[in-house]
């Protein structure tokens, strides 16, 4: 249902994320990013509770994949879940769970992660992933605009766009 892009720029120290959907109000209920710590999308039948709990175990100095490992261990219905998460470091992880609906995939790179779910064709996550990758050299949040872009271009969500947000932070 939701297609997102999570970075860090190591030369600036910004920690962005940039996501769209169908369902109302995205903004409000999947990303989640503190300053000086990591930002975290959760999507995918999602559970708003789950981000607060990443971005904790960030702040107490877990790394990504830990943090994956902590949710998996609390959240029983984690196979239905889509959640990728960049430190302050630029460390970057995903979880895709085996009960995500068709067309769901993430690509993680350098400091960054590109991941959807619900989505139109199997090539909306690799076109965000090249928009990324192309886009070296412009503004931060150009870049993430470019990834997103790209995804809707592509077709993006499998049930249209309705709800867009970009959130930047300096680490």
């Amino acid at each position: 249902m939701t297609f997102c892009i999570i970075a860090r720029e190591p030369g600036s120290g910004l920690l962005g994320i940039a996501q769209a959907t169908n369902p109302l109000s995205v903004g409000g209920r999947c990303p989640f990013i503190r300053s000086n710590v990591g930002a975290v999308s959760t999507q995918a039948y999602t559970d708003p509770g789950l981000g607060p709990l990443a971005i904790e175990l960030l702040a107490l100095g877990h790394a990504p994949h830990k943090v994956l490992k902590e949710l998996a261990e609390t959240d029983e219905h984690f196979a239905w879940r889509q959640v990728g998460i960049v430190d302050r470091h630029g460390r970057a992880a995903v979880h895709t769970g085996a009960q995500c609906k068709p067309h769901s995939d993430a690509i993680v790179g350098d400091g960054y992660l590109v991941m959807g779910n619900y989505l139109l064709t199997d090539q909306v996550v690799p076109k965000m992933d090249a928009a990324w990758k192309a886009s070296a050299g412009r503004l931060f949040e150009e870049r993430l605009m470019a990834a997103v872009v790209a995804a809707r271009d592509e077709g993006g969500d499998l049930g249209g766009h309705r709800s867009a947000c970009m959130l930047v932070y300096q680490t």
